[in-house]
Order: C-alpha cells, then sequence, then structure tokens
C-alpha cells in the first residue's frame, strides 16, 4: 500500500498518523497509549477482580487493540493483560489463561456488556498521539 492508501485508510479511521492505519503496522512499546483507570466506590459494573489498572491501545494490523493491564505486587515483570474487545467470542477465547481477572459467575452476553464501556473508552485513547499517557478520568 502506498502513501495515498494509508492516507485514505487514515481518514476511514479515527488514527492519530497514517503509519498505524497501515494493515501490516505492528506496534512497539512507544506505540501504546495508556491510561490509569480505578473502580469507584459506587461502581457497580466494574468487570474486573482488580480494583485498578491500566487501559492500553495502540493499532494492531490496522485496527485499534485494547487491553487492560495489571501489575501484581510492583513488580513490572508480573504483568497480567486481558484483551478487551466488543464481541463474546474475542473476550473469552483471547482472555482464557488470564479469564481469573473478570468477575466470576455472569454469562458471557454480561460480561461483553460490563466490559463495552472500557473498550469504548480504551478505543478514544487511539485517537491520541502515540506514547500518549492520560489522566485518570480525561476520557
Amino acid at each position: 500500500m502506498g502513501a495515498a492508501g494509508m492516507l485514505l485508510g487514515c481518514a476511514m479511521l479515527p488514527c492519530a498518523d497514517a503509519a498505524v492505519a497501515h494493515p501490516a503496522f505492528l506496534p512497539d512499546a512507544d506505540d501504546f497509549r495508556m491510561q490509569r483507570i480505578s473502580r469507584l466506590a459506587t461502581e457497580t459494573n466494574w468487570p474486573f477482580t482488580v480494583d485498578e489498572g491500566l487501559l492500553l491501545c495502540t493499532y494492531v494490523l490496522g485496527d485499534p487493540a485494547v487491553y487492560f493491564a495489571v501489575t501484581e505486587d510492583g513488580d513490572a515483570s508480573d504483568t497480567r493483560i486481558l484483551i478487551l474487545a466488543d464481541n463474546v467470542f474475542d473476550l473469552a477465547v483471547l482472555n482464557f489463561f488470564n479469564a481469573d481477572l473478570f468477575v466470576e459467575q455472569i454469562d458471557p452476553a454480561r460480561r461483553l456488556e460490563m466490559v463495552r464501556p472500557y473498550f469504548e473508552i480504551g478505543a478514544r485513547l487511539c485517537d491520541q498521539p502515540r506514547g500518549t499517557t492520560m489522566p485518570s478520568g480525561e476520557l
């Protein structure tokens, strides 16, 4: 795909620059945007078993990819990640090994309903320049 194709792709996608709209784009650490999120005391639809973490977004193969990351016991080498998605299949299959980070005992449709707002906030992070760290509550 040439430069014109990348610009057209970026015009169709809400992205911060043309390079990330390219279908062959694979991110590195500097390509992520992040925002710390935490459970409010009055929160009733918090989908995670932990009370806080990082919402991350980057483009993978031309599409926004949203993650929820938790660093346990302050050890960065012990970071666990959930892939947030807007469909039941991806939520279940892609998070098989970290499913315990989701609240238990809910059906897949309810889990999707609880995760969707965080997926949407995370996808809006991808509208920010690469490397952005947003203050909590900004999006």
